[in-house]
């Protein structure tokens, strides 16, 4: 009696882990769907709470990095819609738009401020890429920027 329970037990416990590993995957799937279908606006100031959080900008720091932030997303916007196929010309373009709003950014923070973002970002780039090995992808660098 006491086996036919405990072989009830087991049965039940292995029966709602296999359940609860299949219904990671498309929670995780459609937090991705949610990250990309946010607005240029919403971007930016995801970003700017980013740099708030790990820099401590003050008040009138505040408002130009914002603007810089929006600028950025709505440009790299419009590099994707205007070059939908090509997909290493649209990396190419975003790249370039995230080093003019990053020499922007440079002239509005501090040396310290700075030298914090640049840690934070590179800290962020290495975790993405340490998840990415994990996952098997093996790529370094993606059209998706990291802060």
């Amino acid at each position: 009696m006491k086996t036919l329970f405990l072989s009830a037990c087991l049965a039940f416990a292995l029966g709602t882990y296999a359940q609860s590993t299949e219904t990671a995957a498309p929670a995780q799937q459609q937090a991705k769907t949610q990250k990309r279908n946010l607005t240029p606006e919403d971007k930016a100031t995801r970003a700017l709470r980013m740099v708030i959080g790990q820099t401590g900008i003050n008040d009138s720091q505040t408002q130009a990095v914002k603007q810089i932030f929006l600028d950025r997303e709505n440009a790299k916007e419009s590099a994707r819609k205007a070059n939908q196929g090509d997909k290493e010309k649209v990396k190419s373009e975003i790249k370039a738009i995230n080093q003019k709003a990053d020499d922007k950014l440079q002239a509005i923070l501090s040396p310290e401020q700075w030298k914090r973002w640049v840690s934070y970002k590179e800290d962020q780039r290495k975790r993405k890429e340490a998840k990415r090995a994990e996952e098997g992808k093996g790529q370094s660098e993606s059209e998706e920027d990291y802060y």
